[in-house]
């Protein structure tokens, strides 16, 4: 089931128990949003003190959104990059940020590093000064040193290929060919170093060369910090941003996190979440992640060549934990025009890829009430689309699936793992994917 033009799958409780299609997700009313924030890291009247007006904007996101409270608020963020963390604090007043000009306000885990040290044929050395070392495998199995590892060198906005011996420790710099960099770890007292051999006839004087150094530090898990944590907030909106370079960890946290989890909103779970015209990309990990909230619109957003997975989403038993008896209400996701394209480089190679990688990825015994439509999920190194244990009541409509690759474990355009159904796969294209087109 690979060469497929269209498709319609209804599993077998669909004949027993119907589709729910009527997925409306997010339910924001934007106009309560009178209180303005400006943020404009670029001017040079920019200052955290100031109020936050157009003429006298704040410098950080971070800033703007302490000012913000508990007031119904939209933060517009001006061009620019803004090389910072964000930390959305739980809380039910409406909170929007948006880009005055999309895809033009950057979230980065990036610094740019100067004064390249040439050490001869063609190679460069920087200081290096974090010991990150091989993430803990945490029961994942089959992985690799390099998907064990969340450096990130980009040169002129390109991302650099990372090498590392079979112990996840630095190769000799005269072994790096063009495009490539490798990390000798700070430890012991010793400086660490970043030996990069840039892309031919690239002139490092003048060039741009970002390292990643956000994504990594306590407060989440398994040392990984978003860069934009929103922490179990409601009626939220997302608009315009770009999120890239986060230095996360693979399979747990994704560098723009919703963490209905978190304590703030552990009782109760959040709702109403707006992400639109977003670009979350070139992240070490995961790009998004929606963690137990409920009445959620993605729309017209790109999550493209990320590490792990693209998106995705987790939903567990919590009203079941709560009250015993009770139904999980719908989780009421909406997904649509949004694309999931080339993620997984970090998890290619000796099973890694099967690993929790893929363009989209949505786990939990209470998914229920998904919709995606016209969505891109294509030429990714695991899966394409993939719904783990649980779930139920999920539609794809016109959607495409093409030529994602991976070996034994990845490469399937669509999976579906032990799930309870209804699943409705209706006028999607599914097509040139490495193993089968659909597996369930």
């Amino acid at each position: 089931m690979n060469a497929l033009t269209t498709l319609t799958l209804l599993t077998a409780s669909f004949i027993a128990t119907g589709l729910a299609s009527a997925q409306t997700g997010a339910s924001i009313d934007e106009s309560k949003a009178t209180n303005i924030i400006h943020v404009d890291g670029e001017s040079k009247n920019a200052n955290d003190n100031n109020p936050g007006s157009e003429k006298s904007p704040t410098k950080t996101i971070a800033a703007a959104v302490k000012k913000a409270g508990d007031q119904h608020t939209k933060i517009i963020i001006h061009p620019g990059q803004y090389r910072e963390r964000v930390i959305v604090p739980g809380g039910d007043a409406l909170l929007i940020l948006e880009a005055a000009e999309s895809g033009k306000a950057i979230i980065s885990g990036s610094e740019v590093y100067t004064d390249w040290k040439e050490t001869g044929d063609g190679v460069y050395s920087h200081p290096w000064k974090f010991n990150w070392g091989l993430g803990n495998e945490n029961g994942w199995w089959g992985s690799t040193p390099y998907n064990r590892r969340r450096e990130m060198v980009y040169v002129d906005g390109k991302r650099m290929l990372q090498v590392c011996d079979d112990a996840g420790k630095a190769v000799a710099p005269d072994a790096l060919q063009p495009g490539q960099f490798t990390v000798t770890d700070h430890a012991d007292g010793n400086m660490g170093m970043i030996w990069l051999k840039p892309p031919a006839d690239t002139n490092l004087a003048s060039a741009t060369v970002e390292v990643a150094e956000r994504g990594v530090g306590p407060g989440y898990i398994h040392g990984i910090q978003p860069l934009l944590e929103i922490q179990g907030r409601s009626n939220i909106v997302l608009r315009g941003l770009t999120v890239q370079h986060c230095a996360n960890y693979i399979k747990f946290g994704a560098a723009v996190t919703f963490d209905g989890y978190h304590p703030e909103s552990y009782d109760k779970m959040p709702r109403n979440s707006l992400v639109e015209d977003c670009t979350i990309t070139e992240n070490n990990g995961i790009g998004l992640e929606h963690i137990q909230y409920r009445d959620v619109t993605v729309r017209n957003s790109r999550f493209n060549a990320n590490g792990e997975r693209g998106a995705g989403s987790i939903q567990v038993g919590i009203e079941q934990e709560r009250t015993p008896g009770v139904a999980v209400a719908p989780r009421n996701f909406l997904y649509q025009d949004c694309q999931f394209n080339g993620n997984n480089w970090r998890m290619f190679g000796q099973w890694g890829e099967g690993n929790d990688s893929a363009g989209y990825k949505m786990f939990g015994q209470n998914i229920d009430g998904y919709l995606f439509e016209r969505c891109q999920f294509n030429e990714n190194l695991g899966v394409g689309w993939w719904q783990d244990y649980g779930g139920s009541n999920v539609i794809l409509r016109d959607c495409m699936v093409d030529n994602n690759r991976g070996g034994e474990s990845g490469g399937y355009g669509m999976l579906q793992e032990m799930t309870r159904g209804p699943l409705l796969v209706e006028r999607c294209v599914i097509r040139n994917n490495g193993n089968s087109g659909f597996i369930a």
